[in-house]
């Protein structure tokens, strides 16, 4: 069946299934949607993410490599946040 698929998911799982994003592909999945929440190490570890930033840059050109759209969502406004902090993220 002709379906498109969005799917949300998280840094690891790309990483993860690296090998297969192209069963992905063909399955029907065009655009994944990953939670990177920040571009700075800092903030990644405040948040708890257990990842490092050049993980999300991977995750980001493997489903770009896959032909797939790539989406991500980045967090803004802690109270640690500084307006230099936000335009670095930007």
């Amino acid at each position: 069946m002709p379906v498109r698929l969005l799917i949300e998911t998280c840094v690891g799982d790309i990483l993860r299934d690296a090998d297969i994003l192209e069963q992905y592909r063909a399955a029907g999945v065009w655009h994944i949607y990953v939670g990177v929440e920040g571009t700075h190490q800092e903030r990644l570890d405040l948040f708890k993410k257990h990842i490092q930033c050049e993980q999300s840059r991977q995750a980001i050109a493997l489903i770009n490599g896959a032909d797939i759209i790539s989406e991500t969502s980045f967090i803004l406004g802690v109270p640690e946040e500084t307006r230099e902090s936000i335009a670095a993220t930007l």
